[in-house]
């Protein structure tokens, strides 16, 4: 036993004294190049002084075996070190480098972005890109293959930006002219319908206001990286243009809309946004069409109207399967004229109109309009685009996510902010398009087969940055830990504290194994 004790405090003052280097992984998991590290070695040590050796031998990384390395000189305070890249090391290889003497660090070896930003001239005018932190958020994606359908006042189809991602009914567009060629019910519906008239010109109005769908659509997925005009949310994507509204007036009927929603469902949109409606109660038609809709995987995203009444009181927007949103101006305060209530799944850029005798906000949301032209307009209709957009893209890392997980994941990633409305004060969530396409992002890669359930679960923490830790995400997504350290996520000294503690009992219980084991 003495023997033992003997060791037990050589080990344990070993263990204080000679503590090894930490194993840092210094980037989130997406960014994580797996099993690779990046290892600083001392100055002058012998391994340093061996200028001609590129690939390390065996023997001069204690017995570890990396398929490959690669030595370059960095200097830092004058003092010259060499780094290796070492990969394909295991968690007990890199705990044993830890303890090699001359190692000075050891962390992860991390992807490097570049900032994508549009060359489009006009991108910048558009203050909704800042407000939601987009160009941070186009670092995930900037495309994606999934269809929007716009109900509204009609598209300007050949709008040179808006043209390359119009959606595109593929058997009509080849097929013959007068021939319901996919046999949906709609004849030539190429590029969607209108229902107003129950024909296939979907152009815009001549009315002012008509522009309206053409806004929307800018706003949504103006074709990004063009050199012209401005940027949408998704720099490509598939558009479908509907005009449930009249040619000659701003009006439409319920059960247009309602036909114009079944229309969208059936012909393979995932996400409709619906920037209009009234105050008034949903009609059972109506409910029955969101319903249906949510059933078969389509997010419905509405605009809460501009009334400055109870967002649960608005037709869309109260309903339960809509998913509602207000509007905030460039200081993220809810715009002036926005509705407001607990009905509201998020806040995004509307503009705001000026105070009294003019003075205070005067923001309008850039984006495209008729006649090949620009401008800006303000209201709900233009905060629910920008919803729409970040959905489509998280729908590029997750295309089978769930109606209510998707309101789940964009509301609970948004910034958190309290706000009075109407002498009450509300928390809403303030969309971040950055922290939904990485909640979206982690979840692709760390679950790649997810289909359901993915966002079952659970919730982000206080400060609305994403927890990285498996009760992030409930049923069958949860996420891994995102680990400081390698190994058990701990340091490898403290590792070595614990076996010297033990160490004893570990003896005495070998010690009386021994009889039994000479019989």
């Amino acid at each position: 036993m003495g023997q033992a004790l003997v060791f037990y405090l050589l080990f344990s003052f070993f263990s204080f004294a000679h503590a090894a280097v930490s194993i840092d992984v210094l980037c989130d998991q997406k960014d994580q190049i797996p099993d690779e590290w990046i290892v600083r070695w001392k100055p002058q040590s012998s391994f340093v002084q061996q200028k001609s050796e590129r690939t390390f031998s065996l023997e001069s990384l204690k017995n570890l075996n990396p398929s490959r390395s690669r030595s370059m000189q960095m200097k830092a305070s004058s003092v010259q070190t060499e780094v290796s890249r070492l990969n394909t090391m295991s968690p007990e290889d890199l705990l044993q480098l830890s303890e090699d003497p001359r190692v000075l660090s050891i962390e992860s070896n991390c992807r490097v972005h570049l900032m994508s930003l549009p060359n489009d001239p006009d991108w910048l005018k558009n203050i909704g890109h800042q407000i939601i932190r987009m160009p941070q958020a186009w670092n995930y994606t900037r495309e994606t293959p999934a269809i929007v359908a716009i109900p509204d006042t009609g598209i300007e189809i050949n709008h040179p930006d808006l043209a390359a991602n119009m959606w595109r009914n593929e058997k009509e567009f080849s097929g013959l002219a007068g021939v319901d060629d996919d046999q949906n019910g709609y004849v030539d519906d190429i590029y969607g319908w209108n229902f107003a008239e129950e024909n296939n010109d979907i152009s815009p109005g001549t009315y002012s206001g008509a522009d309206h769908g053409t806004h929307v659509a800018g706003i949504l997925g103006a074709a990004g990286n063009n050199g012209i005009g401005g940027t949408g949310i998704a720099w490509k994507i598939k558009l479908m243009a509907l005009r449930p509204f009249q040619k000659s007036q701003e009006v439409a009927s319920s059960a247009d809309l309602i036909e114009s929603i079944n229309y969208a469902v059936r012909n393979g949109a995932q996400i409709i946004n619906c920037s209009w409606g009234s105050e008034r109660a949903s009609s059972q038609a109506e409910l029955e069409a969101f319903r249906n809709a949510e059933a078969a995987g389509v997010l419905i995203v509405a605009a809460s109207g501009n009334e400055s009444v109870d967002s649960a009181l608005f037709s869309p927007a109260g309903a339960p399967s809509v998913f509602a949103v207000g509007s905030v101006n460039s200081f993220k305060e809810l715009s002036s004229f926005s509705s407001f209530g607990n009905k509201i799944g998020v806040l995004a850029p509307g503009g705001d109109l000026p105070g009294a005798f003019g003075i205070g906000r005067d923001e309008g949301i850039y984006s495209t309009l008729t006649n090949a032209s620009y401008g800006s307009r303000r209201g709900t209709s233009m905060s629910a685009p920008f919803v729409s957009g970040v959905a489509a893209l998280v729908k590029s890392f997750l295309p089978k996510l769930k109606p209510a997980e998707m309101r789940k994941l964009i509301s609970e990633s948004g910034d958190r902010y309290s706000l009075r409305s109407q002498g009450q004060t509300y928390t809403y969530s303030v969309l971040n398009a950055e922290k939904a396409l990485a909640a979206a992002a982690e979840v692709s890669k760390t679950q790649p087969n997810c289909a359901e359930n993915c966002i079952a679960s659970g919730s982000y923490s206080g400060n609305n940055t994403p927890l990285d830790s498996a009760s992030r995400f409930g049923g069958g997504c949860a996420l891994t830990p995102n680990s400081k350290s390698a190994g058990a996520g701990q340091s490898p000294w403290d590792l070595a504290f614990l076996v010297s503690f033990f160490w004893p009992v570990l003896y005495r219980l070998r010690k009386k194994k021994k009889p039994n084991s000479a019989k």
